[in-house]
Protein backbone atom coordinates (compact mmCIF):
# COMPACT_ATOMS: atom_id res chain seq x y z
CA UNK A 1 0.00 0.00 0.00
CA UNK A 2 1.28 3.63 -0.93
CA UNK A 3 0.82 6.02 1.72
CA UNK A 4 0.03 9.87 1.66
CA UNK A 5 1.49 11.99 4.03
CA UNK A 6 -0.18 15.50 5.27
CA UNK A 7 2.41 18.04 6.73
CA UNK A 8 0.38 20.76 8.90
CA UNK A 9 1.75 23.67 11.24
CA UNK A 10 -1.05 23.42 13.91
CA UNK A 11 -2.87 20.73 15.68
CA UNK A 12 -6.22 22.22 14.86
CA UNK A 13 -5.28 21.98 11.00
CA UNK A 14 -4.25 18.52 11.90
CA UNK A 15 -7.51 17.88 13.30
CA UNK A 16 -9.30 19.44 10.04
CA UNK A 17 -7.79 17.02 8.04
CA UNK A 18 -7.87 13.89 10.42
CA UNK A 19 -12.24 14.77 10.45
CA UNK A 20 -11.97 14.83 6.49
CA UNK A 21 -9.77 11.57 6.06
CA UNK A 22 -11.94 9.68 8.40
CA UNK A 23 -15.19 11.25 6.42
CA UNK A 24 -14.11 9.01 3.32
CA UNK A 25 -11.83 6.60 5.21
CA UNK A 26 -8.77 7.10 3.95
CA UNK A 27 -6.89 4.79 6.24
CA UNK A 28 -3.62 5.14 3.97
CA UNK A 29 -3.43 9.02 4.69
CA UNK A 30 -1.41 10.04 7.55
CA UNK A 31 -1.52 13.67 9.11
CA UNK A 32 1.79 14.82 11.00
CA UNK A 33 1.88 18.34 12.60
CA UNK A 34 5.82 19.59 11.76
CA UNK A 35 7.68 22.39 10.16
CA UNK A 36 7.55 22.89 6.54
CA UNK A 37 11.21 23.11 6.30
CA UNK A 38 11.67 20.00 7.44
CA UNK A 39 8.50 17.89 6.48
CA UNK A 40 10.62 15.97 3.36
CA UNK A 41 13.20 14.59 5.95
CA UNK A 42 11.37 13.94 9.19
CA UNK A 43 8.69 11.98 6.69
CA UNK A 44 11.62 10.59 4.50
CA UNK A 45 8.47 11.18 1.36
CA UNK A 46 10.00 9.51 -2.16
CA UNK A 47 7.75 12.96 -3.44
CA UNK A 48 6.73 16.05 -2.51
CA UNK A 49 4.15 18.60 -3.46
CA UNK A 50 5.41 21.84 -3.75
CA UNK A 51 4.75 25.35 -5.33
CA UNK A 52 5.47 25.72 -8.88
CA UNK A 53 7.93 28.78 -8.39
CA UNK A 54 9.82 27.10 -5.70
CA UNK A 55 10.49 23.72 -7.76
CA UNK A 56 11.57 25.19 -10.87
CA UNK A 57 13.54 27.97 -9.48
CA UNK A 58 15.11 25.31 -7.59
CA UNK A 59 15.07 22.47 -9.77
CA UNK A 60 15.19 23.93 -13.40
CA UNK A 61 12.55 23.16 -16.14
CA UNK A 62 9.87 25.66 -17.31
CA UNK A 63 6.11 25.79 -15.57
CA UNK A 64 3.41 25.32 -17.75
CA UNK A 65 -0.49 26.41 -17.50
CA UNK A 66 -2.29 23.31 -15.77
CA UNK A 67 0.39 21.24 -15.50
CA UNK A 68 2.21 19.37 -12.60
CA UNK A 69 5.90 18.19 -13.64
CA UNK A 70 7.90 15.92 -11.45
CA UNK A 71 11.58 16.52 -11.56
CA UNK A 72 14.53 14.69 -9.84
CA UNK A 73 16.08 16.79 -7.04
CA UNK A 74 19.45 15.11 -7.61
CA UNK A 75 20.41 14.69 -3.77
CA UNK A 76 19.79 18.39 -2.61
CA UNK A 77 19.99 18.10 1.32
CA UNK A 78 16.58 18.25 2.71
CA UNK A 79 14.54 16.87 0.01
CA UNK A 80 12.73 14.13 -1.34
CA UNK A 81 14.26 12.27 -4.19
CA UNK A 82 11.34 13.64 -6.36
CA UNK A 83 9.39 16.98 -6.57
CA UNK A 84 6.06 17.50 -7.87
CA UNK A 85 5.08 20.90 -8.60
CA UNK A 86 1.68 22.51 -8.04
CA UNK A 87 -0.25 23.16 -11.26
CA UNK A 88 -0.08 27.34 -12.19
CA UNK A 89 -2.98 27.91 -12.96
CA UNK A 90 -4.61 30.42 -15.89
CA UNK A 91 -5.07 34.10 -14.30
CA UNK A 92 -7.19 36.40 -15.35
CA UNK A 93 -6.51 39.90 -14.35
CA UNK A 94 -8.14 43.68 -13.68
CA UNK A 95 -4.65 46.25 -13.87
CA UNK A 96 -6.31 50.17 -12.89
CA UNK A 97 -3.91 53.12 -12.59
CA UNK A 98 -4.71 55.03 -9.62
CA UNK A 99 -3.47 57.86 -7.55
CA UNK A 100 -1.65 55.46 -4.96
CA UNK A 101 0.33 53.20 -7.92
CA UNK A 102 -1.13 50.36 -9.77
CA UNK A 103 -3.75 48.13 -8.45
CA UNK A 104 -3.54 44.04 -9.55
CA UNK A 105 -6.87 41.96 -9.44
CA UNK A 106 -7.54 38.56 -9.88
CA UNK A 107 -10.22 37.83 -11.17
CA UNK A 108 -12.01 33.85 -10.26
CA UNK A 109 -13.80 32.82 -12.56
CA UNK A 110 -15.10 29.47 -11.15
CA UNK A 111 -15.53 28.22 -7.38
CA UNK A 112 -12.71 27.69 -5.34
CA UNK A 113 -14.03 24.47 -4.64
CA UNK A 114 -13.75 23.50 -8.56
CA UNK A 115 -10.12 25.23 -8.63
CA UNK A 116 -8.88 23.02 -5.49
CA UNK A 117 -10.08 19.93 -7.14
CA UNK A 118 -8.56 20.18 -10.29
CA UNK A 119 -5.18 21.53 -8.73
CA UNK A 120 -5.01 18.04 -6.96
CA UNK A 121 -6.61 15.79 -9.45
CA UNK A 122 -3.81 17.29 -12.20
CA UNK A 123 -1.19 16.13 -9.23
CA UNK A 124 -2.23 12.73 -8.32
CA UNK A 125 -2.76 12.39 -12.30
CA UNK A 126 0.66 13.07 -12.89
CA UNK A 127 2.06 10.92 -10.48
CA UNK A 128 0.25 7.90 -11.06
CA UNK A 129 1.39 8.45 -15.65
CA UNK A 130 5.12 8.77 -13.19
CA UNK A 131 4.46 5.41 -11.65
CA UNK A 132 2.96 3.82 -14.49
CA UNK A 133 7.00 4.78 -16.60
CA UNK A 134 8.56 4.07 -13.36
CA UNK A 135 7.26 1.60 -11.16
CA UNK A 136 7.93 1.81 -7.56
CA UNK A 137 9.49 5.00 -7.65
CA UNK A 138 6.97 6.52 -5.53
CA UNK A 139 5.86 5.07 -2.66
CA UNK A 140 5.49 7.83 -0.48
CA UNK A 141 3.97 11.16 -1.38
CA UNK A 142 3.84 14.23 0.59
CA UNK A 143 2.78 17.88 0.80
CA UNK A 144 2.90 20.30 3.66
CA UNK A 145 -0.61 22.72 3.57
CA UNK A 146 1.43 25.72 3.84
CA UNK A 147 3.04 24.91 0.35
CA UNK A 148 -0.13 24.25 -1.58
CA UNK A 149 -2.92 26.21 0.28
CA UNK A 150 -1.42 29.62 -1.42
CA UNK A 151 -3.87 28.63 -4.30
CA UNK A 152 -6.66 29.04 -2.60
CA UNK A 153 -8.06 32.37 -1.30
CA UNK A 154 -10.29 31.35 1.47
CA UNK A 155 -7.81 29.78 3.64
CA UNK A 156 -7.73 32.31 6.68
CA UNK A 157 -11.07 31.13 7.97
CA UNK A 158 -11.62 27.75 9.45
CA UNK A 159 -14.82 27.03 7.52
CA UNK A 160 -12.53 27.81 4.28
CA UNK A 161 -9.74 25.29 5.86
CA UNK A 162 -12.70 22.51 6.12
CA UNK A 163 -14.25 22.83 2.80
CA UNK A 164 -10.06 22.98 1.51
CA UNK A 165 -9.52 19.27 2.92
CA UNK A 166 -12.79 18.01 1.86
CA UNK A 167 -12.31 18.97 -1.80
CA UNK A 168 -8.72 17.06 -1.56
CA UNK A 169 -9.70 13.95 0.42
CA UNK A 170 -12.47 13.62 -2.03
CA UNK A 171 -10.20 13.37 -4.92
CA UNK A 172 -7.81 11.26 -3.22
CA UNK A 173 -10.83 8.92 -2.25
CA UNK A 174 -11.68 8.55 -5.86
CA UNK A 175 -7.94 7.52 -6.03
CA UNK A 176 -7.76 5.38 -3.95
CA UNK A 177 -7.07 2.27 -6.25
CA UNK A 178 -3.96 3.88 -6.61
CA UNK A 179 -3.25 4.27 -3.05
CA UNK A 180 -4.47 0.56 -2.02
CA UNK A 181 -2.78 -1.86 -4.73
CA UNK A 182 -0.66 -4.02 -2.89
CA UNK A 183 3.32 -2.97 -3.28
CA UNK A 184 6.37 -3.99 -0.76
CA UNK A 185 6.63 -1.01 1.83
CA UNK A 186 9.65 0.65 0.67
CA UNK A 187 10.82 1.08 4.26
CA UNK A 188 11.31 -2.47 5.26
CA UNK A 189 11.20 -5.35 2.98
CA UNK A 190 13.01 -8.03 1.30
CA UNK A 191 14.68 -6.83 -1.71
CA UNK A 192 15.14 -7.74 -4.89
CA UNK A 193 18.92 -6.95 -6.45
CA UNK A 194 17.73 -3.99 -8.51
CA UNK A 195 15.51 -2.07 -5.51
CA UNK A 196 18.61 -2.32 -3.53
CA UNK A 197 20.70 -0.15 -5.30
CA UNK A 198 17.94 2.60 -5.64
CA UNK A 199 17.10 3.00 -2.22
CA UNK A 200 20.44 3.27 -0.93
CA UNK A 201 21.72 5.68 -3.70
CA UNK A 202 18.37 7.59 -2.68
CA UNK A 203 19.02 7.53 0.66
CA UNK A 204 23.07 9.32 -0.12
CA UNK A 205 21.51 11.29 -2.23
CA UNK A 206 19.15 13.03 0.46
CA UNK A 207 21.80 12.50 3.47
CA UNK A 208 24.93 13.13 1.53
CA UNK A 209 27.39 11.57 3.89
CA UNK A 210 27.19 8.77 6.30
CA UNK A 211 29.10 7.11 9.34
CA UNK A 212 29.28 3.46 9.19
CA UNK A 213 28.98 0.67 12.26
CA UNK A 214 29.05 -3.31 11.76
CA UNK A 215 27.12 -5.56 14.28
CA UNK A 216 28.62 -9.13 14.84
CA UNK A 217 32.25 -10.23 14.99
CA UNK A 218 34.27 -7.30 16.22
CA UNK A 219 35.88 -5.07 13.57
CA UNK A 220 38.90 -3.24 14.02
CA UNK A 221 38.63 0.28 14.27
CA UNK A 222 41.55 0.50 11.73
CA UNK A 223 38.70 -0.91 9.13
CA UNK A 224 35.60 1.34 10.01
CA UNK A 225 36.78 4.32 11.84
CA UNK A 226 34.59 7.13 13.01
CA UNK A 227 34.34 9.22 9.66
CA UNK A 228 32.23 10.78 7.63
CA UNK A 229 31.82 8.40 4.46
CA UNK A 230 30.45 9.50 0.85
CA UNK A 231 28.81 7.89 -1.43
CA UNK A 232 31.02 6.82 -5.08
CA UNK A 233 28.87 4.17 -6.49
CA UNK A 234 26.35 1.44 -5.56
CA UNK A 235 26.09 -1.74 -7.80
CA UNK A 236 24.48 -5.32 -7.84
CA UNK A 237 26.55 -7.75 -9.41
CA UNK A 238 26.93 -11.91 -9.11
CA UNK A 239 24.71 -11.74 -6.05
CA UNK A 240 26.80 -9.27 -4.30
CA UNK A 241 26.19 -5.75 -3.35
CA UNK A 242 29.23 -3.47 -3.49
CA UNK A 243 29.07 -0.36 -1.90
CA UNK A 244 32.06 2.55 -3.17
CA UNK A 245 32.93 4.90 -0.13
CA UNK A 246 35.53 7.48 0.40
CA UNK A 247 36.64 9.53 3.38
CA UNK A 248 39.16 11.79 4.00
CA UNK A 249 41.43 9.52 5.01
CA UNK A 250 40.66 6.14 2.89
CA UNK A 251 38.58 4.53 0.06
CA UNK A 252 35.99 1.33 0.97
CA UNK A 253 34.45 -1.13 -0.70
CA UNK A 254 31.59 -2.73 1.20
CA UNK A 255 31.05 -6.19 -0.49
CA UNK A 256 27.27 -7.60 1.37
CA UNK A 257 26.27 -11.08 0.16
CA UNK A 258 22.17 -11.60 -0.67
CA UNK A 259 19.72 -12.49 0.59
CA UNK A 260 19.47 -9.15 3.07
CA UNK A 261 17.13 -6.69 4.40
CA UNK A 262 16.81 -3.09 4.32
CA UNK A 263 15.32 -0.94 6.46
CA UNK A 264 15.50 2.61 7.03
CA UNK A 265 14.02 4.89 9.77
CA UNK A 266 14.46 8.08 11.98
CA UNK A 267 15.67 8.40 15.42
CA UNK A 268 16.32 10.92 18.36
CA UNK A 269 19.40 11.03 20.16
CA UNK A 270 19.32 11.97 23.51
CA UNK A 271 20.30 15.71 23.07
CA UNK A 272 16.93 15.72 20.81
CA UNK A 273 19.10 15.44 17.42
CA UNK A 274 17.10 13.52 14.79
CA UNK A 275 19.50 10.37 13.69
CA UNK A 276 18.72 8.75 10.23
CA UNK A 277 19.90 5.28 9.43
CA UNK A 278 19.89 2.98 6.84
CA UNK A 279 20.08 -0.63 7.88
CA UNK A 280 21.32 -3.76 6.52
CA UNK A 281 20.21 -6.84 7.95
CA UNK A 282 20.00 -10.77 8.30
CA UNK A 283 23.84 -10.84 6.94
CA UNK A 284 25.75 -13.69 6.83
CA UNK A 285 28.95 -12.42 6.20
CA UNK A 286 30.48 -8.90 4.85
CA UNK A 287 33.64 -8.26 3.03
CA UNK A 288 35.76 -5.46 3.36
CA UNK A 289 38.68 -3.88 0.84
CA UNK A 290 40.29 -0.59 2.02
CA UNK A 291 42.96 1.43 0.32
CA UNK A 292 44.71 3.71 2.36
CA UNK A 293 45.68 7.06 0.73
CA UNK A 294 48.45 7.46 2.91
CA UNK A 295 49.83 3.82 2.42
CA UNK A 296 51.31 1.80 -0.31
CA UNK A 297 49.06 -1.54 0.57
CA UNK A 298 45.41 -2.46 0.19
CA UNK A 299 44.19 -4.58 3.06
CA UNK A 300 40.99 -7.14 2.55
CA UNK A 301 39.00 -8.37 5.57
CA UNK A 302 36.49 -11.26 5.06
CA UNK A 303 34.29 -11.71 8.45
CA UNK A 304 30.68 -12.70 10.45
CA UNK A 305 28.61 -9.74 10.52
CA UNK A 306 24.70 -9.47 11.11
CA UNK A 307 23.80 -6.03 10.59
CA UNK A 308 25.65 -2.96 8.38
CA UNK A 309 24.15 0.58 9.04
CA UNK A 310 24.82 3.93 8.01
CA UNK A 311 24.11 6.85 10.49
CA UNK A 312 24.01 10.40 8.77
CA UNK A 313 22.37 14.10 10.60
CA UNK A 314 21.13 16.98 8.71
Amino acid sequence: MRRLIIGVSSEGEADIWREACAHFKLEFVEVRTCSVRTFAIETSVDAEVLSSYFVHERFGGVPKVNVSQILRTYGVAGHAPWVVSVPPLERKWTVEMGEEGTEITYIRDRPVEDEARFIFETILDAIIDFEQKRPGSIIRIGFHTDQVLGYAEYIDSQEGKRLFAKTVCGVIDSRRSFFEVSIPDKEHFQLAQGESVVILREWFRRYSSAQIDITGEVVSEDIIDEGWYHLVEIVFTGGWLVIELVSLSKQLFVFVKEPFEIETKVQKSEQGTLIYLAEIKGLNFISLFTREYTKNHDNYYVFQGDKLTFRSVL
